[in-house]
């Protein structure tokens, strides 16, 4: 998948690809091929050996203005790695961060936009970092499925937070699936560099001045002082007027009652006795496997759970006689009407209306000479080492 991570210079887009990107991908013996700078000797020290053994660092050449062969400006610099998968068949994840400067609008390399097309065939994940996606080539931007926008906090009078907006694609305008706000937290810078031009552990921006946070500004200070003494006058006032509406107790004299002439007492008829029948419980909805739904005529296949700390999404190969001919996502399925409950990484729960089902993993795949592998697993080729050149 071509996920996006946006943001305007200094708005976190560095830190998020690393908290919430680089560290999980690692963890999971991926390996990383990046043009970030990384701090290996950090990554040794946390992750082990392993983890730092699987990090491909690359020189972005970003003053190198004008070049036009810069890492990732190519197909080679990415096929260079399609030989790699790990023990659970997942191959490289590239983070190409400044993607405009290698991508850029109208100069893309033909052969580069046809493998980014196709990345999926190689088991890539690619993760474009740029300050705006409209620089970058309109056929790239129309693939990105995901992408992360960082806003700073600095017109708010704070940095040590960032606002994450999840986009549904890489449009300025795409749909705002989820809105986080994350605070920086210190051990994160440890892992890189954020200005790639010196040679100083920790360089601070300037920050503006004249913008005081929110809660120094002087509305804000006066309703802290004037809403609590307002209520105060309020809920006394409400109590003085009920004090003063309290109704006045009359005493009334007892009077002599005339002495009643006692009569014998006669039994009453029965009545009869009405019996109450219990009410109805509402029927408890049925649902069925074999309910109309919009995709009856194909099945769904797991073919992988994605999580993090903020959420969780499972991905669908759709096949029609056993060969697959798409690819969704649960947000896919939700926005066309469906309830989707992911149970585990290999069973998920589907509801539409009356109709009910489960996904497993029984993804089909398709072997080289186009037959369907009995096994389901395509079989993983011998690793291939090799830098960017």
């Amino acid at each position: 998948m071509i996920f996006g991570i946006s943001g305007r210079p200094g708005g976190g887009k560095s830190y998020e690809a690393v908290k919430n990107h680089i560290i999980p991908v690692l963890k999971e013996g991926r390996k990383v091929v990046t043009n970030l700078p990384l701090n290996i000797e950090h990554i040794k020290h946390t992750l082990g050996h392993q983890a730092a053994e699987l990090v491909v660092l690359v020189d972005g050449k970003f003053h190198n203005f004008g070049d036009t062969d810069r890492p990732f400006s190519k197909a080679k610099h990415f096929l260079q790695f399609e030989g790699w998968q790990n023990d659970k068949g997942q191959g490289p994840a590239f983070f190409v961060d400044e993607c405009h400067l290698v991508m850029p609008s109208g100069a893309t390399e033909k052969e580069l936009l046809e493998l980014l097309s196709m990345h999926r065939h190689y088991v890539f994940d690619i993760y474009l970092i740029s300050q705006d996606f409209r620089k970058i080539h309109r056929d790239i931007l129309a693939m990105i499925e995901i992408n992360y926008r960082c806003i700073k906090k600095t017109a708010l009078g704070r940095t040590d937070a960032y606002i994450m907006k999840v986009c549904q694609g890489g449009y300025s305008n795409s749909e705002v699936v989820n809105t986080y706000e994350r605070e920086y937290e210190p051990w994160v810078f440890e892992f890189y560099k954020s200005h790639t031009k010196t040679n100083a552990a920790k360089v601070e921006e300037a920050l503006t001045q004249d913008i005081k946070p929110w809660w120094k500004q002087k509305k804000v200070i006066a309703g802290c002082i004037f809403v609590p003494v307002g209520l105060f006058i309020l809920v006394a006032s409400v109590a003085k007027f009920g004090e003063q509406n309290q109704p006045k107790t009359v005493q009334k004299t007892k009077q002599e009652q005339p002495q009643q002439q006692i009569t014998p007492q006669v039994n009453p008829t029965p009545q009869p006795v009405q019996v109450i029948a219990p009410k109805s419980q509402p029927k408890k909805k049925e649902f069925s496997s074999d309910a109309d739904h919009p995709l009856k005529n194909v099945s769904l296949h797991i073919a992988g759970v994605y999580r993090d700390q903020n959420e969780k999404k499972a991905f669908f190969t759709v096949a029609v006689n056993g060969q697959p001919v798409n690819e969704v996502d649960s947000v896919d399925l939700m926005m066309s009407g469906y309830q989707v409950l992911i149970l585990s990484d290999c069973v998920v729960r589907i509801r539409f209306e009356e109709y009910q089902n489960y996904v497993i993993c029984d993804n089909p795949q398709i072997s080289s000479n186009g037959a369907l592998d009995s096994t389901g697993v395509t079989a993983a080729t011998a690793p291939v080492t090799g830098a960017i050149n």
